[in-house]
């Protein structure tokens, strides 16, 4: 989780709640810098322990407790909160690779 302030936005969804967390630089680096593919889950689970503080997010709780279809819109709301640039497709594990030439983070795909 980032030291110091974590931009937040609330995403609500069948009448339950969540906070996400803006992801720091490092973590975008971390993830996504040198033309790494990130893995969706591991980017939700950054984005929802930088939010949510506490114990932090893994792979397998972010599994146990968001069907697909809620994932993918939460997938949407992270993407268009950290001005990422790419988007969701239901059948990708990954998330698109870096463009360096872009002045957008993450390259759309």
């Amino acid at each position: 989780m980032p030291a110091g302030r974590v931009a937040k936005k609330t995403f609500e969804h069948d009448g339950v709640s969540y906070t996400l967390g803006r992801l720091s630089y490092k973590q975008v680096e971390d993830f996504f810098g040198g033309g790494k593919k990130a893995k969706f889950l591991e980017v939700a689970a950054a984005s929802l322990t930088n939010g949510e503080g506490g114990e932090p997010w893994t792979d397998e709780r972010v599994q146990d407790e968001f069907d697909p279809q809620i994932f993918d819109l939460m997938m949407s709301d992270i993407d268009d909160f950290n001005k990422l640039g790419w988007k969701v497709k239901k059948d990708a594990g990954e998330t698109p690779a870096a463009d360096s030439t872009s002045s957008k983070s993450v390259a759309e795909s």
